[in-house]
Formats: structure tokens, sequence, C-alpha cells
């Protein structure tokens, strides 16, 4: 699918800045120095890298000094420039000024904010609502600043910025879409946000949910947050990542070889549009398998769509996912599946154990290891009805070693490896493996340089070294082909290394089959694992 074009993007620049003090004391908001540049600089580059063409900038606060930055550099955008009529301050009066070259759908976003978040699907979702505005969201729990929102069922239930209440766990992620006919709903409001409580009241505002954190300027601990996440955007191998999602490099890799046969074997794949995810998929699709992919990306489920799989949106964070996935499958193909493979998850929060924030560790532990059981749970009854039923789950960094500062990554990934040995011995009509995929240059390292130096450990240099020279993911993908193909009768239980293990070898499956201990966690001692003293 060709990459669509944005539609006209209007970004609010009028804001003054009171709350940095000297440093917006002379010049407006957006043009405070970030990074070594105006942050204008780089919210432009992000919009431009996410395809937008057209641009309205509604100025206010010395506006002019924008109108004169702007004009003298080159971003490879049609930039207009609005100035707020004198004394009708207000977000909402602001872009009603600008309709007239704003068209009949448009992006609306804050110029001191730089949001992480597919622009395109954004603009998607909007459309394919049917109503007058959208909201992006976050699910905040009062993390970053008050919620501030309700969101179910894809729509913003109650949004109250300036009364917020317990029931809202959402904030507004700072991005929305618009019509002329959503501004006049509410004629009389000056500000977006009584705009946006009007439109939620009347059902007219559509949610879609971010999943990465904000970063704006707007404070000076804001500001210098913001600054050393762009230091390191910058600096990262490849330049500024966007979109964070990786299907772009999965045609630089080569086809995963050869393999069993999948013919018939219907096969459910979690995190399909993530760069792990789809190369799985598509080796799973070559080999004859009929895959059913689930993920958040919109575009990375049309992808998946156009190369023959069926195509699921699933969001592990909301308690009815696994549910809905069930209902899914049994209307696409009746009550069997024949395996499930999970490639879903993130590092969570990075930093010492001592100071992690407790609420992002149980977080980070749903989303890599109790949603994997959530899943399995759900679709236990369609695998017992399938033909040797197969499921494999990922347990890279973290499963067999220690993870300094990834504290949540690895306690889940140890977890992974526990819950594959019980299944195993629990359900012994299955075949439940965990694979170790290697080091996949995937959106998952982007936590890593954005949380810096400090918090990352020496895994920050690590990681940094390691993108340049990383495994293709059709490594991975390779083993998940045999794992869910008949050739891998007998293994089950086990954490196999994609790469460090030789599993296509006869010996090596032998082991695989039959060695108590081999590829599992155990505790060496002396009794079962030395002859004699371990000194000698």
């Amino acid at each position: 699918m060709k990459p669509q074009h944005l539609p006209p993007v209007c970004i609010l620049a009028g804001g003054r800045g009171t709350r940095l003090g000297a440093q917006a004391a002379h010049i407006p908001k957006p043009l405070v120095n970030v990074a070594g540049k105006p942050f204008l600089f780089h919210l432009l580059g992000l919009l431009r890298r996410h395809r937008a063409q057209r641009v309205v900038l509604c100025v206010g606060h010395l506006g002019h000094q924008i109108e004169e930055v702007v004009g003298a550099a080159a971003f490879g955008l049609d930039i207009e420039v609005v100035h707020d009529l004198p004394g009708e301050p207000g977000t909402a009066r602001a872009v009603r000024g600008a309709l007239p070259l704003l068209g009949d759908r448009f992006l609306v976003l804050y110029g001191d904010t730089y949001l992480r978040i597919d622009y395109s699907a954004v603009a998607v979702a909007h459309r394919r609502s049917g109503r007058l505005a959208l909201m992006t969201v976050l699910r905040n729990e009062d993390r970053w600043d008050r919620s501030n929102a309700v969101f179910a069922n894809g729509r913003v239930v109650r949004y109250d910025k300036r009364q917020p209440d317990a029931a809202m766990r959402w904030i507004d992620y700072g991005l929305a879409g618009l019509t002329p006919s959503a501004l006049a709903l509410a004629p009389a409001a000056a500000d977006l946000a009584d705009v946006y409580s009007e439109l939620a009241h009347a059902g007219e505002l559509a949610g879609f949910e971010a999943h990465q954190r904000f970063y704006e300027i707007g404070t000076p601990d804001a500001l210098a947050a913001t600054d050393a996440f762009l230091r390191n955007e910058d600096n990262a191998p490849g330049g500024p990542r966007c979109p964070p999602d990786s299907l772009a490099r999965m045609a630089s890799f080569p086809p995963a070889e050869p393999g069993p046969s999948l013919e018939g074997r219907r096969l459910v794949v979690v995190g399909a549009t993530g760069g792990l995810g789809f190369a799985i998929s598509q080796t799973l699709l070559a080999a004859g398998a009929a895959v059913m992919g689930t993920g958040r990306s919109t575009e990375g489920l049309d992808r998946l769509a156009q190369a023959g799989g069926v195509a699921h949106s699933l969001d592990l964070h909301h308690a009815d996912g696994p549910g809905r996935l069930a209902d899914r499958v049994r209307e696409e193909w009746g009550e069997a599946i024949d395996g499930l493979v999970v490639a879903a998850g993130g590092y969570g929060p990075i930093g010492r154990s001592r100071e992690v924030d407790l609420r992002e560790l149980s977080r980070s532990l749903h989303d890599n290891l109790i949603a994997s059981l959530a899943l399995i749970q759900a679709l236990a009854a369609f695998l017992d009805a399938g033909r040797s039923p197969s499921i494999a789950l990922m347990a890279g960094g973290g499963a067999s070693g220690a993870m300094p500062n990834y504290t949540a990554y690895a306690l889940a990934k140890v977890g992974v490896v526990r819950l594959v040995e019980n299944l195993a011995l629990e359900e012994p009509e299955w075949r439940i493996n965990a694979v170790a995929p290697g080091f996949v240059a995937t959106s998952i390292h982007d936590a890593t340089l954005e949380a810096g130096r400090e918090r990352s450990g020496h895994f920050f240099e690590q990681t940094i070294e390691q993108v340049k020279q990383a495994v293709s993911p059709t490594v991975a993908a390779s083993l998940i082909r045999f794992l869910m193909s008949e050739e891998s009768m007998g293994v089950t239980g086990r954490l196999i290394s994609a790469v460090w293990d030789p599993w296509r070898e006869r010996t090596q499956r032998a082991l695989l089959t039959k060695d108590p201990s081999f590829g599992k966690l155990r505790r060496i001692d002396r009794q079962r694992y030395f002859d004699g003293d371990a000194s000698e």
C-alpha cells in the first residue's frame, strides 16, 4: 500500500511560554532552543517525515518571529502563517481563523509538543469513524499530568480538562482530527477543550489510543526531558526513526530459508504488525499456513491483509482483547486453530530497580507475561480442537541472564520461560516453547535510546553497536516455522535460541526432545551437573 499524504496540519503556536521564564522572555515558545535548534524545526521535520504537505501555523505572541524564521528555512512543506486577531485569544478561535486554509478535514496539534504516533493512521481513523472529530488519547493514570478523558469502544465518552474526576484514566495526547462542523457544534467556545467536551457529550468525538509517551516544552523540566530525548534520537543509528514501526525495514532482509510445509494449518500471530511479528507472519504465509495476525497499527494491518493474512485489530491493554480475538477466530475458522505465536511486548520502565515506577512495572508484567497467559486461556479450547497444536512465546534478553536496569522486562521473560515449562507438563497434547530471537532491529530499542545512557546503563552503548549488526527477523521466523510444523513433534517446554542453538541439526533436535534439562532454566549444582569436585 502506497503511503498517503496527510491532510492539512494546523499547528497552534501562539503560546507565551511564561513558565519557561527567561528562556522564552523574548522569543515565542516554539522557537526555544531544544537539542541545538528551534523546537519548531524538530516538529516540522517530524511532520515532513510523516508525509505532511500543507502546514498552517496559528501564531500569536511574537508571531512575526516565527513567520520570519519559517520563511527563511526550507522544510519541504507548504507553510502558511495565520496571526490571531487582537483581543481574541483562545485555541478554538485560532483554528476558526485558519479554516479557509484547512479544508473539510484536518489535523490539529500544539506547537510545543512532539508526538510519536502514526499520524496517517490517525487521519484514516478519523475519516473511517464518520464522526465530526477525533481525539488521540494516552492511558495515563495521572502519570505525566492529570488524566482528563474516558475512552471506550473507540470513542471519547467524556472529556473535561478543567474538572477531571477519578474515572478518567486517559489524557488528551495533543493531536486531533477536526472538521469545520466540529467547531460549529460549539460556536461560542474560545478554547478547543470546550469544543472537545461538547463533542464528547454529543457522541461526535472518536478516539485513537496512543501508546508512546508525549514530549513537550511547557515547563523547564519538560523541556529538559525533551531536549535529552531529541539529542538521543538525532544521534541514534540511522537518525530519527519515523514511524516507529519497523515494517518499512523488512524489504531489506533476505527471505526466510526453506522449511517445512504448513499447508492447512491455522495459525494466530499476536503482534503481527511489528517488525518481528510481520516477518513471522510473512514466513508462515509463504509456508502455506492460514494466518490471522493482530496488531494496533492500521498501516501494518493493511500490509498484512495485502500479504494474504486475516487482520484483526487488538490492544492487549484492554481486558476484553483476548475474548474479542477468540470471537474473531470463531467467526473466521470455527472452533479450532493449530498454533499461536505471541510476538508483542516491550521493555517497560527502564532504570535502577530501587527507582522504577511500580505501576509501570506492573503494566509491563501484564503486557509481556500475563497477557500471553490470557491469550492462551481464551484460545485453549480452540487449541484442544486443533491438529497437533503448537504455541511459541518470545523470551529473549533477561530470560537466561541478568539484565540490570531492565527489571520489568527481565522478570516478565523469566516468567514466560517458567510458564512454558509449566504448560508443557500440564498440557501434554500441546507443544509450547519460548523463542529467543536474537537482537533484531525493531522499535523495541527506541525505548533504550529514549531513556539515555544514565538510565539504560551499559545496554545503551551495546544497543547502538548491535543495531549496526542486527539479526534478520527471518532467522527467528524460520525457527517459528519449524515449531509450528509437525516436524517439531516432541519438542516442548524449551527455551530455544534462534541464533545460537543449531536447532536444524538432528543431534540438537534429539536434545530438545529427550534431555530433561537442555533448553530449560535450571539451578546449576554439583549434584546434577558436575562429576566430582567442581573446582578441579
